[in-house]
């Protein structure tokens, strides 16, 4: 019995042992920084890229016009990677051998389309075709290359012999301007022709003074009106002088307000009647308008729609009242002589535009006193136009 005991305490013993010995100690959690290890930089790479996305880019848009010509023949889908510079395609090509293909016939694109050579110090990183010898270090560019000589009055800008940048001193814009006849009302235009993408960049139809009490169709002589759609026009705008055509103001003015959509509609036939012959759009038109244009339309697009879907209104010699200027629905630009008696009972210029409440038309409007005239529409024509046209700029640049 004693000797069974003993072997039992020993079993106990020996398990009690082994049972402590399997136990793991727990681990303490060491808090770690952040490894200050400087990490390998992933090298930027643009193969991947098709052309259409690569002409998105910052180096896509920096290309030339001819060079987004010269990548406009390949089919915008393709990627970078799949084009090849000549020398790299030839030398693939005299690689198939044994019934294999060679490199350039196993690219579907590579057989057709070459990287242009100017493309090779494009791509990231560069291709095998890029070299830093220029023609003309300064320039970066090699003879012959397209380049910008900065002269607005000059085209086809190419790196020449000496490695000056020069173009070709291009003709000075053909404006014209007859009378016509749009939607039944007499207007007389001011164009550029023939037409291109650079002297169709909005229209703008602008409306004489008159006698409110008993006006007559609107003039087409006038100065200020003629010059100001000369000057657009050299800017590359078609511009119109409109032979409106409205009732008389009541000596009460009680139907201002109809006779300011009466205004309204014929500047509508106008621009309509441009926008069927010679294209354009609602969203790329301004009204203008001198003396009693200027106060029924500011009027008309502070309470009315008919013209809210343009671009701005700009008026000379006129104003509006503060609850007018509070309802503008698009913006404006005002210039007036100082002391002009029209303003007794009206604000204009920056008065006009201070009033105005909504941000984002206040944003775009401008105004302007002009402290070197005095009295009714006595401005320098030059100044005013030249105003007037900074405001289309701003508005359709």
């Amino acid at each position: 019995m004693k000797y069974i005991l003993l072997l039992l305490s020993l079993v106990f013993t020996t398990h009690f042992s082994m049972a402590q010995g399997n136990r793991q100690t727990p681990k303490t959690t060491v808090p770690t920084k952040p490894s200050t290890e400087a990490k390998p930089k992933v090298k930027p790479t643009n193969a991947d890229l098709t052309i259409a996305e690569f002409l998105k880019t910052p180096k896509g848009l920096s290309l030339s016009a001819e060079q987004k010509a010269d990548l406009g023949k390949i089919p915008p889908q393709t990627k970078l990677s799949e084009l090849v510079d000549e020398s790299s395609k030839q030398s693939n090509a005299d690689k198939g051998s044994n019934g294999q293909a060679s490199t350039a016939a196993r690219y579907s694109y590579t057989a057709h389309y070459t990287l242009p050579s100017w493309a090779c110090c494009m791509m990231v990183p560069p291709r095998a075709c890029c070299t830093t010898t220029y023609d003309c270090p300064t320039l970066k560019l090699n003879k012959g290359a397209a380049c910008n000589d900065n002269n607005p009055n000059t085209i086809n800008d190419k790196v020449q012999n000496d490695c000056t940048c020069a173009g070709t001193v291009s003709s000075p814009p053909t404006v014209v301007n007859r009378v016509e006849t749009a939607n039944g009302l007499n207007i007389k235009i001011y164009l550029q022709e023939p037409a291109n993408s650079t002297n169709r960049k909005g229209i703008v139809v602008v409306g004489s003074g008159n006698n409110e009490h008993a006006p007559t169709p609107g003039s087409l002589t006038g100065a200020l009106e003629n010059a100001l759609c000369q000057k657009l026009a050299n800017e590359g705008y078609i511009a119109a002088i409109v032979q409106y055509v409205v009732p008389a103001v009541a000596s009460d003015y009680s139907n201002w307000n109809a006779v300011g959509v009466a205004m309204a509609t014929d500047y509508n036939k106008a621009f309509n009647g441009i926008i069927t012959k010679y294209g354009g759009s609602r969203n790329t038109c301004v009204a203008a308008g001198v003396s009693f244009t200027t106060f029924l339309l500011l009027t008309n697009i502070a309470y009315y729609n008919d013209l809210a879907d343009i671009k701005g209104f700009m008026g000379a010699c006129g104003g509006t009242g503060t609850d007018q200027a509070q309802n503008f629905k698009i913006p404006i630009a005002s210039i007036s002589c100082q002391n002009d008696y029209e303003a007794m009972y009206n604000i204009n210029g920056e008065d006009l535009v201070n009033a105005i409440t909504n941000p984002t038309i206040k944003s775009m409007s401008r105004g302007l006193r002009d402290q070197t005239c005095s009295g009714h529409c006595n401005g320098d024509t030059n100044t005013w136009v030249n105003w007037l046209t900074d405001s289309v700029k701003l508005w359709l640049p």
